[in-house]
């Protein structure tokens, strides 16, 4: 048809009959119909290829559709100006996260003090007598390099998870030898303690703030390798001492985001079949995982009642950590980052939902709870026997009761 409607436009072009123009309106509207008549019944086959009760397969073809992508970054706004020359970006961004990433004010609060009287004793401790090494298994290290996702992007170390992953087996016997020695001495390679920084638009526009950038570290392949067996180790203790509330689902084996979604949805139904009002307070803490304090973390930790050895690992992995922004091929300074996890490492999101483990408990309400990493929802139920005009007032209040709680847990 459409071979028709091109040889018919050609002879429309030639003679400007009004006979072929009016038989050309009439096929491109027949054409248009066919088209979606094709393209619905290609949607639908693709619909029923879709089998139910394989779920991979159906978020392997579904994520398709909701793959986006960060707009790349061609400048910064600036006192009212765009800069875009990348070594005046790279100045920009670095004296940003340099600030972003260096100590917590010294406020000598109760909490304080005890943090860092902890952190003094801890360093005694390990001084006097080290502690046990983790042991890191052949298993441990073929599952960790099993997990690594199949990218091609390299840390700057120049190795990529796809030259991990093609490694012959018999190769993994040396890399095992390095990780246990490294376990044994924590003593790791320098550059595995420097990030590659390179920044994400949370907008989609091109020039921006810096405020609306999100920092994403790109850290040596084997360093991340190390993590993982790490935290074979870690999730074990986790999970022997029950420590995360059933309420949080980010960054947890066997947690479903969708069974989260699916309960916050039931509950505000629930509210709404009894002809009630529902109200849901999201929060979502500012720059969180930039702001972990580490002798906070060391605090909380032993009251835990953590292994010294795990301690003593993340002590390493912490500490003397470095970082350089990249933009356009263009590298800026190193910087300290004297606080905050890794953003692109795996250890640093489940140390942070260890860290506010007792958010859940610090609000204390009745209300259905929900977490996923540094992301909080809460929904409010009123009582059905209140009226109308009371239960919105009602609902408002309880709202305030809980941020007030949340603001004085944050701080």
């Amino acid at each position: 048809m459409i071979d028709q409607k091109r040889h018919c436009l050609k002879l429309f072009r030639q003679t400007r009959h009004p006979y072929y123009a009016v038989v050309l309106r009439d096929m491109t509207k027949m054409i248009h119909k066919q088209l979606f008549l094709h393209k619905r019944k290609s949607w639908l086959n693709y619909c029923d290829s879709l089998n139910v009760c394989d779920t991979k397969s159906f978020w392997m073809k579904a994520k398709r559709h909701f793959n986006s992508r960060a707009a790349p970054i061609e400048g910064f706004l600036d006192n009212n100006n765009i800069v875009s020359s990348p070594t005046d970006m790279c100045t920009i961004a670095r004296r940003y996260y340099e600030e972003q990433f260096s100590s917590h004010p010294c406020s000598r609060s109760e909490f304080e003090v005890e943090a860092n009287n902890l952190d003094m004793k801890i360093e005694e401790n390990l001084m006097e007598k080290p502690p046990i090494p983790i042991v890191i298994t052949h298993e441990h290290l073929r599952r960790s390099i099993a997990s690594l996702k199949n990218k091609n992007s390299t840390g700057m170390d120049g190795v990529s998870n796809k030259i991990l992953k093609l490694l012959p087996i018999n190769h993994l016997s040396i890399i095992l030898s390095c990780m246990n020695n490294f376990a044994v001495t924590l003593k790791t390679p320098s550059h595995w303690h420097v990030a590659r920084m390179i920044l994400l638009s949370k907008t989609k526009s091109k020039v921006i703030s810096i405020e609306e950038t999100r920092p994403i570290s790109l850290l040596p392949c084997f360093s991340k390798l190390f993590e993982k067996c790490f935290m074979i180790h870690f999730r074990h203790w986790i999970n022997e001492q029950g420590i995360l509330p059933a309420e949080q689902s980010g960054f947890r084996p066997g947690h479903n985001m969708a069974v989260r979604l699916v309960g916050i949805i039931d509950q505000i139904g629930q509210s709404l079949s009894k002809n009630t009002a529902a109200a849901a307070l999201f929060v979502d803490f500012r720059t969180a995982f930039n702001q972990l304090w580490f002798n906070g973390l060391w605090l909380k930790l032993n009251k835990l009642q953590c292994p010294i050895y795990l301690i003593a690992w993340l002590r390493h992995y912490l500490r003397g950590r470095k970082a350089y922004i990249d933009i356009k091929n263009t590298s800026s300074s190193l910087f300290n980052l004297l606080k905050g996890v890794p953003q692109g490492s795996c250890v640093g999101p489940v140390l942070f939902i260890i860290y506010h483990h007792d958010i859940l408990e610090a609000l204390s309400t009745i209300h259905w709870k929900h977490l996923f990493a540094d992301d909080l929802a809460i929904v409010f139920s009123p009582s059905s026997s209140m009226s109308s005009s009371n239960m919105i007032m009602a609902l408002t209040d309880q709202i305030k009761h809980v941020l007030r709680r949340l603001i004085n847990y944050s701080i």
